[in-house]
């Protein structure tokens, strides 16, 4: 029966997590986001082909799109963790095993984010602007 009702609650807490979700239907970008080559065109127009700098693009969406999916598992993480503490009604090996869990996550969680910072850090030591933004980049073509 404690099995049953701590699965109730997990998913009730997790339904409840994933409800900003459901209201906000885009929540994780595109990896095409951005990227204007070889789409259909209108009638007349020329195909835009792509070219190195959509396949950047295409890299920082998707690299992008990790971030945040490491970002939103490592939550449920933790929070299942958090969970199974408060369900480990004593038990030192569940208990420990909660506490890896959710030592992980946060683990997890900061090596995505240091990982986003250090590529940051190196960029704008090498272009020495303070302002590159690596993250918008921007492909121009040279149709006219």
């Amino acid at each position: 029966m404690l099995r049953i009702l701590s699965l109730l609650l997990l998913l009730g807490v997790l339904g409840g997590f994933m409800m900003p979700l459901a209201a906000n239907a885009q929540v994780f970008s595109s990896i095409w986001e951005d990227v204007d080559c070889n789409k259909s065109p209108a009638p007349g127009d020329d195909i835009v082909p792509c070219t190195e700098c959509d396949a950047i693009k295409v890299a920082s969406n998707i690299m992008t799109l990790l971030v945040q999916i490491a970002l939103v598992l490592g939550s449920i993480m933790i929070v299942y963790g958090a969970l199974m503490m408060v369900v480990s009604a004593g038990n030192v090996s569940r208990y420990e095993n909660a506490k890896k869990t959710m030592t992980a996550a946060i683990i997890g969680v900061l090596i995505a984010l240091m990982s986003w910072v250090i590529i940051n850090t190196v960029l704008h030591v090498l272009t020495g602007d303070p302002n590159f933004p690596w993250a918008e980049i921007e492909c121009r073509s040279n149709l006219n």
